[in-house]
């Protein structure tokens, strides 16, 4: 449980920067330099780490559908990340570990515990409940975004099971930043210069979000993907609690209540 919960360490650290490289950055161009950034890194380190994958074609049917996904929800997910704020935005990220544990009791029978998908169906009802408006789900843009990007989130954790079996985590990993690096550079084509990023704070957060996505992938080959997932939810909660108490970000009451009874059921998930 070490590599999950030194993954939710990094996680959280880059939540944090990533909203602060947005507060200058268009979600397109934040997204393009850092993928491309972490391949570098990556990059430095792949004489020692990166082996060629003994994969089937089936394995790699699979990874084109992992980049595909991933690409689906980064966009999707920052493109809302970057217009709400850090409160609003975890507490829909805090579905994504609840919905990991429904989907891999469904596909994965080694993953399985009816208790934890009654437990996640609980927390879901009080997530629609804070967004709840006269009889209607509301949720603004951004929020819309996130949560549609939480889903495809979500089913990524099915396919690195998968793919994990064939690749190592360095490699995977490696191979999913540069090709999405190059996509996205090739599709919006930013225009980047020193007046538009923080070099200094934008390498920062990328070795943090490779470092979190290193240790994450350790993690699901060791204790699987519903433990490391659930260890996982510190990182919305700590961001979340940081938005409240030290910047002051205004939240509802039912948010308040929902995020307590949602903290609660990945507390018992950890315990069931």
């Amino acid at each position: 449980m070490l590599y999950a919960i030194l993954a939710a360490t990094s996680g959280s650290f880059a939540t944090l920067l990533a909203k602060y490289e947005l507060k200058s950055l268009e979600y397109h161009q934040y997204l393009t330099f850092s993928f491309l950034v972490g391949f570098v890194i990556m990059a430095f380190l792949s004489p020692w780490y990166f082996f060629v994958p003994k994969a089937t074609l089936w394995a790699y049917g699979i990874f084109c559908l992992y980049i595909v996904n991933a690409i689906t929800w980064n966009l999707l997910y920052y493109h809302g990340f970057s217009k709400e704020n850090l409160a609003e935005s975890q507490s829909l990220t805090l579905l994504a570990p609840l919905l990991t544990v429904v989907l891999a009791t469904i596909f994965y029978p080694d993953e399985r515990n009816y208790a934890h998908v009654g437990l996640a169906i609980i927390a879901l009802s009080a997530l629609l409940f804070a967004h709840k408006s006269h009889h209607a789900i509301r949720l603004h843009k951004g929020s819309k975004l996130i949560f549609v990007g939480v889903v495809f989130m979500a089913f990524e954790s099915l396919l690195v099971k998968q793919l994990l079996i064939s690749f190592t985590p360095f490699t995977l990993y490696f191979l999913r930043v540069g090709i999405m690096g190059l996509f996205l550079w090739s599709y919006f084509r930013p225009q980047l210069t020193m007046t538009t990023i923080n070099l200094r704070w934008g390498l920062v957060c990328e070795l943090f979000v490779v470092a979190q996505f290193m240790f994450l992938y350790t993690s699901y080959t060791q204790v699987g993907i519903v433990v490391t997932s659930l260890v996982m939810s510190i990182v919305p909660m700590t961001v979340y609690f940081f938005a409240t108490y030290q910047l002051k970000e205004h939240i509802s009451t039912r948010h308040v209540y929902a995020t307590c009874i949602i903290l609660i059921c990945v507390l018992l998930i950890n315990v069931v």
